[in-house]
C-alpha cells in the first residue's frame, strides 16, 4: 500500500497515508486490552471521514454536477443547502448489503445508504469544500453523560458533524433537523470530539471533549399574534391570529406534520391557538411546511381566522374577553408542574411572544388594566416574564414575554419558574374586563 492509496480532501495537493494508523490502531486492539477514548475517537474519525481514491474522485465527479454549490454564499447558509440536499437525495435504507450501503461509489450510484454511510457522504462533502469540520461523537441527556475518566465507547452512540469555525453541529443521520438543530437531548452535554492535524506531511487525529453546542434562548420558541373582534349583542368572538415557530419549536412541528395527512381543516386544528372546533375554523394557511431547500431554518408559520363561542360575556355595564387563555398558552417544553425544590431539565432553552389586539365595541374601555401589568423581568439570571397592557382609541393591546436560557433549573432559578407559572396560572383565569 503507497502513500498516494488515501486522500483527506481537505489536504488535496500534500500526500500522506493514513495506513500506519490504521495498522497501528489493529495492532494495538489484537494486544493489549486497554482501549481508551483517543483509541475509539481515532477509529471513528478514521471511518467516517477516510476516502480512497475511487471514492474521492467518484464524488468530486458527482458534486460537479450539484448546481448549488458553484454559487457564492456565506458559510452557514452553504452548510445548511449541502445537508438538506444529502438527506432529501439519499435514503436511508439499512436492509442493504452493508458493504455497498457504506461504500461512497454505491451510494453515489443507487442514492441508498444506512445512517453509517449518510454520515461519511456528509462528511466528504464538507471536506472535498474545504468546510473545516470535526467529528463529536454524543450520548443522550437522558442517559449517563459521556466522561473522561470512564471509558464507555459504546454509550458514544450519536453522531455530530461539528463546525468550529460557527460553533454549530449538525445531526448528519437525523433526517428530521438542520443545521444548526439537531435532537435536543444531544445538545449542551459532554461530547467526544475527534478531528484531524498535519504532521510531517502525515495526518493524525487527535481528540478532546466538549459539550456540544447549545443553541440560544432567542433562537427557539413562539411568536403569536391574535386579532379579536368582539360585540356586547353577541357571546361569539372572531379571532384572527399568526402563529410563527423558530428553532426547535419549529423542528418539532415539522416533524410532526410530516406524519400526518395535510388536511387545512383537520391538521391544523391542534395547533392554532384555543384548538377551535373544525366548523368554526374560516380560513387557515400554514408556510414552510418542511424545510425549505433555499432557505435556513424558514420557521413554520401558521394564519387562521375562526370564531370562539363564549368567548365574550355581556353583563350590565361590563363585557368581559377571555384573554387570559391566548396569554397562557405555552407550547412544548415548558410544562406546569407543582412548586418543588427538585431540578427542572427542560428540553431545550426557549422563549415566548404573545400579542393580542381587542378592538372594542363602541363607547367601551379597559377597566381592570393594572391586572395586565406584571414585570418578573429581574427575579432570576435565567427566567423571566413580563406582560403589560396599552389602551390606543378603540383598541387595547397585551403584550407579554416569557423566557428560559438554559433547559437547567435549580434552587433560586426553580424557585423564580415555579413563581413565573402561578402568574401564568393566574393569567389564564384572568379576563379582560370592559366598561361603558
Amino acid at each position: 500500500m503507497t502513500s498516494n492509496s488515501y486522500y483527506m480532501p481537505q489536504l488535496a495537493g500534500i500526500e500522506f497515508s493514513l495506513y500506519k494508523f490504521i495498522a497501528d490502531t489493529d495492532k494495538r486492539k489484537n494486544d493489549t486490552l486497554q482501549y481508551n477514548w483517543n483509541s475509539y475517537g481515532e477509529e471513528q474519525f478514521v471511518g467516517y471521514f477516510y476516502l480512497d481514491k475511487t471514492e474521492f474522485a467518484r464524488l468530486q465527479k458527482e458534486m460537479d454536477t450539484w448546481a448549488f454549490l458553484k454559487q457564492q454564499k456565506p458559510l452557514p447558509l452553504m452548510i445548511y443547502q449541502i445537508e438538506h440536499f444529502i438527506k432529501h437525495k439519499y435514503k436511508l435504507n439499512n436492509w442493504g448489503n452493508p458493504n455497498e450501503i457504506y461504500d461512497l461509489s454505491s451510494i453515489l450510484r443507487t442514492q441508498r445508504t444506512n445512517e453509517a454511510g449518510l454520515a461519511r457522504l456528509m462528511a466528504a462533502v464538507f471536506y472535498i469544500m474545504r468546510i473545516r469540520c470535526q467529528l463529536m461523537l454524543v450520548n443522550d441527556r437522558d442517559q449517563y453523560p459521556l466522561d473522561s475518566n470512564i471509558v464507555k465507547p459504546g454509550a458514544a452512540s450519536n453522531i455530530l458533524l461539528y463546525f468550529p469555525d460557527l460553533h454549530q453541529a449538525l445531526a448528519p443521520t437525523e433526517v428530521n433537523y438542520q443545521l444548526p438543530y439537531y435532537p435536543p437531548a444531544w445538545a449542551g452535554i459532554p461530547a467526544l470530539v475527534a478531528s484531524d492535524t498535519l504532521v510531517d506531511g502525515i495526518t493524525r487525529v487527535k481528540t478532546h471533549f466538549a459539550n456540544t453546542p447549545m443553541p440560544d434562548y432567542t433562537s427557539n420558541g413562539m411568536r403569536n399574534e391574535t386579532e379579536i373582534w368582539v360585540s356586547d349583542t353577541a357571546t361569539r368572538a372572531t379571532l384572527q391570529g399568526y402563529q410563527e415557530f423558530a428553532g426547535y419549536a419549529d423542528a418539532q412541528i415539522k416533524m410532526a406534520l410530516q406524519a400526518m395527512t395535510i388536511d387545512p381543516k383537520t391538521t391544523y386544528n391542534g395547533v392554532l391557538l384555543l384548538k377551535p372546533d373544525r366548523n368554526d375554523i374560516i380560513d387557515v394557511k400554514a408556510e414552510n411546511v418542511e424545510w425549505s431547500p433555499v432557505r435556513a431554518n424558514a420557521p413554520f408559520t401558521l394564519r387562521g381566522k375562526y370564531t370562539m363561542p363564549d368567548f365574550a360575556r355581556a353583563s350590565g355595564r361590563e363585557l368581559r374577553v377571555a384573554t387570559g387563555s391566548l396569554l397562557a398558552y405555552q407550547y412544548s417544553p415548558i410544562k406546569r408542574l407543582a412548586p418543588s425544590q427538585e431540578t427542572i431539565d427542560l428540553p431545550y432553552p426557549c422563549y415566548f411572544e404573545k400579542k393580542v389586539i381587542v378592538h372594542l365595541p363602541k363607547g367601551y374601555r379597559l377597566k381592570n388594566k393594572n391586572e395586565f401589568n406584571i414585570d418578573l423581568s429581574n427575579i432570576d439570571p435565567l427566567v423571566g416574564l413580563r406582560v403589560n397592557a396599552r389602551e390606543d382609541a378603540g383598541t387595547v393591546v397585551l403584550f407579554m414575554t416569557e423566557w428560559y436560557k438554559q433547559p437547567l433549573l435549580q434552587g433560586a432559578s426553580r424557585a423564580a419558574y415555579d413563581r413565573m407559572q402561578a402568574v401564568i396560572e393566574n393569567l389564564e383565569k384572568t379576563d379582560l374586563v370592559l366598561e361603558k
